[in-house]
């Protein structure tokens, strides 16, 4: 019990990088998880929505970064993030403005309060859980019963009320 104080209370450097550690994982599951929802469900209910023959070529490409191998990703981020010459420095120097030293590792880079790292590995959480999540959502979708949307339809609900008030709690 006398380590669980320490960890939460004491001054010691492995109690203030626990706690830094602990505030990090918060801070990365305050942006991570509602990003993950609010980009792939609007994504599944669009991919439910298009014809039957491209239904499954748009589930493959955006399911395609789950099924790559994390060392893959690795590597394309990390072209992506290089500081002097990845995609993001050469276009923020294309617009004029001045890419920050280092996008992964530059501890006074903080915007709105959160460090550029925290972002940038959460932009990359995002797109890798992306298409796992649209495809949740789209068998989630698939189960909602037809018969509570045409009721609403018969009710006079539009579309987003069908989805609001329908689709959204049964998810």
């Amino acid at each position: 019990l006398g380590n669980y104080i320490e960890l939460f209370t004491g001054s010691t450097k492995s109690a203030r990088i626990f706690r830094q550690a602990v505030g990090n994982t918060f801070l990365f599951s305050l942006l991570a998880v509602p990003l993950s929802v609010g980009t792939a469900l609007p994504m599944a209910v669009v991919l439910e929505s298009v014809h039957q023959r491209v239904k499954t070529l748009f589930r493959f490409i955006y399911f395609l970064p789950v099924v790559t191998g994390s060392v893959a990703v690795t590597i394309i981020w990390s072209y992506v993030y290089a500081p002097n010459w990845g995609l993001l420095s050469q276009l923020m120097k294309m617009i004029g403005a001045t890419p920050p030293r280092s996008w992964l590792s530059d501890p006074t880079q903080v915007y709105f309060g959160i460090p550029l790292a925290m972002i940038a590995v959460t932009i990359v959480y995002v797109w890798v859980t992306f298409g796992y999540n649209t495809v949740l959502f789209i068998a989630a979708l698939q189960g909602v019963p037809a018969v509570f949307r045409e009721a609403a339809r018969i009710d006079g609900a539009n579309s987003w009320q069908e989805f609001w008030y329908i689709v959204i709690p049964l998810l």
